[in-house]
């Protein structure tokens, strides 16, 4: 599990842990959602499709974001797995957001190196 990760899950726990109210129960019956996914290939080239696995647990929905570095969005999606061809050597950031039913979420994000 990547830093960043573990960063928002802990986040996310101590988040509903410590926002509710003490009449209030927290619904973990679903589990707590894990967002995770890989891509191949490794080092795509420009104009190549990339498939990006989604790996995550406990989710029901999903939020795919595609980015330049300097944070402008370019695509998005909701489908749970996702391929995509990018068409400039660059290097882009995939973000994934996933909730369970209980509305609980999590995220993860990678930076994607596209070559010539």
């Amino acid at each position: 599990m990547t830093k960043i990760t573990r960063f928002f899950l802990f986040a996310l726990v101590s988040l509903v842990l410590f926002s509710c109210k003490e009449d209030e129960e927290v619904d973990f019956t679903n589990g707590i959602p894990v967002a995770d996914f890989s891509y191949s290939p490794e080092f795509p080239k420009a104009g190549q499709t990339v498939t990006f696995t989604n790996k995550s647990e406990n989710a029901d929905t999903y939020q795919w974001k595609i980015s330049f570095t300097a944070g402008v969005q370019i695509f998005a999606s909701t489908d749970k797995e996702l391929t995509y061809v990018f068409d400039e050597a660059e290097d882009y950031t995939v973000d994934l957001i996933v909730t369970n039913s209980s509305g609980a979420v999590s995220s993860t994000s990678d930076v994607i190196h596209v070559v010539e």
